[in-house]
């Protein structure tokens, strides 16, 4: 887990962290601007405990198109889209570019 601070943005990189390691840094997780979904959108990470916490303004998933692991998981898109939160995946976007402006401020483009 990678948290990056700068200034009215946090971005919070999860990368392979499952659920119970998200649980030990629960409380040092504030609001998040963005959140890099963990392992690949797999069931074992991202918990429902972490979405409330950091309470993302944008999540992104990065996994190959048709990958063998069925990543990401359809568990993990749901607890997302239950709390609200908008997605972009490589694997159904393409190339995805976030720009996160001084103010927090978010602008998403994608292509293939």
């Amino acid at each position: 887990m990678l948290l990056v601070r700068w200034k009215e943005a946090s971005i919070l990189l999860m990368g392979d962290a499952p659920a119970a390691v998200e649980q030990t840094m629960l409380g040092e997780i504030p609001p998040l601007t963005l959140l890099k979904v963990g392992h690949h959108g797999s069931c074992t990470s991202t918990s429902p405990a972490l979405l409330a916490r950091g309470r993302p303004l944008l999540a992104v998933v990065s996994a190959g198109e048709g990958n063998t692991f069925g990543h990401p998981h359809d568990e993990v898109l749901q607890r997302l889209e239950s709390q609200g939160v908008p997605l972009f995946r490589t694997d159904r976007d393409g190339d995805i570019r976030i720009r996160i402006g001084p103010d927090g401020s978010l602008q998403a483009r994608t292509s293939r």
